[in-house]
This record gives C-alpha cells, structure tokens and sequence, in this order.
C-alpha cells in the first residue's frame, strides 16, 4: 500500500504567540509496498531541512524563534482525520541573526506544478509556498525597475533548492515531491517551477503591532 504524506513546516515567530508562525504546508508520495508512515517522513525529512537549511542561514533576528523549536509536523494524508503528527526536526542547523528592515508580512512565492496532461486543468496540478522570515539580504533596490524586488541570488537561492528538493527525492526508489489536488483526490509529480522576484505582502501575516500612535 502506497502512502501519501502532508509535511507542515511550522516557524514560530519571536513573540511566542501561537498565531505568530510562518507555515509552509507540502506534499509527497512514496510508491513504496508496505511502508511504515513514520518511516517515510523519517525518510523524507531530510530533504525537506535541506530546503530551509540552504534559504536560512541567516535571519532576522527579530522575526524568528531559535532553529531548534522549528517543527516539521508530518501527517498521513490517507489517515481519516483529526490526523496525528508526527514531529520531526524542521532544520538540521542552525542559523545567523542579523538585523533586518524586512517587514513580517512579506513573502517570497515558490510556485510548482507537475507536467501537463491533456484534458486535465493545469490549475489542479500547481502548488506554491509562501517563504517568509527572510534573509536581511534577499531584497535589494533595482536596477532597472523604481521598486525594491528580490535579488537575483535569493531568487536563483530559492530555485536551486527547490531543484534539489525534487531531483534528491526523484533520485530515491519510491519518495516523490507532489501537488495534491483535493479536486481529483490525487498527486501529481512536481516537474518544475518558478519563483517571482516581486515581494508578496499579506496583512494577516504580520504579527500585532506594539504601539499605537494617535495624532
């Protein structure tokens, strides 16, 4: 029996409230006969420490917890829910702080997809994550447009551990990195993606502000 798997990448924020944490949600397939759940995101994870060890190294020092409270919740998608997670180490190193003007609500978009097949909707076979508590370094003033956007090695960053989070598991036997669609009630491989240097901003992402000032 197959095992498909939900991994959520929990980052807690430097306030301590439990609302205040970047979340990252990702799935995976492993093709595997008989394979134990537990084993595979054991498997799995470090693959996934890989991705956030290689984007951050280096963090402002106001918006992040320490590394070791960093928590990637593993569940069993094919389990009914509430679902049990199983919790593993989210990063295998640990990080430096530095200052940073970055606000807490922005973000950086890695979107995904698996290939195209005819008669289906390619809307169904696309993911994204939103990578927030970012390096003090990833956006810089450009060159070429009157807005700050993400520099070109961020960017190249991110895209360089997003391929090697789908080749080291294609390289596996049975691991795969997948859009799940809960349309088709299926996966898809993830075969490629991108990543846009224009920041993305959401309110709701930021933490409470500490003062008020009235005029």
């Amino acid at each position: 029996m197959t095992v498909n798997l939900i991994c959520q990448a929990v980052i807690p924020m430097f306030t301590g409230i439990p609302s205040d944490v970047i979340t990252n949600t990702w799935s995976f397939h492993d093709s595997g006969v008989g394979t134990d759940f537990e084993a595979a995101a054991d498997d799995i994870n470090p693959f996934v420490q890989a991705f956030y060890d290689a984007l951050y190294d280096n963090v402002p020092n106001y918006l992040l917890s320490p590394a070791s409270t960093w928590e990637a919740r593993w569940y069993n998608r094919d389990a009914p829910p509430p679902r049990a997670p199983y919790v593993l180490p989210l990063k295998a190193f640990g990080f430096t702080a530095n200052g940073s003007a970055i606000p807490t609500e922005t973000a950086c978009v890695l979107s995904f997809q698996g290939a195209r097949v005819s008669g289906q909707a390619q809307a169904r076979r696309r993911g994204r994550v939103y990578l927030g508590g970012l390096p003090p370094a990833s956006i810089s003033q450009s060159t070429t447009t009157a807005y700050p956007v993400f520099s070109p090695t961020f960017v190249a960053d991110v895209a360089a551990a997003a391929t090697a989070l789908r080749d080291g598991l294609a390289a596996t036997a049975t691991y795969r990195w997948v859009v799940w669609s809960t349309v088709n009630d299926g996966w898809s491989e993830v075969v490629d993606g991108w990543v846009d240097n224009s920041p993305d901003t959401q309110r709701r992402r930021s933490v409470d502000a500490t003062l008020r000032t009235t005029w």
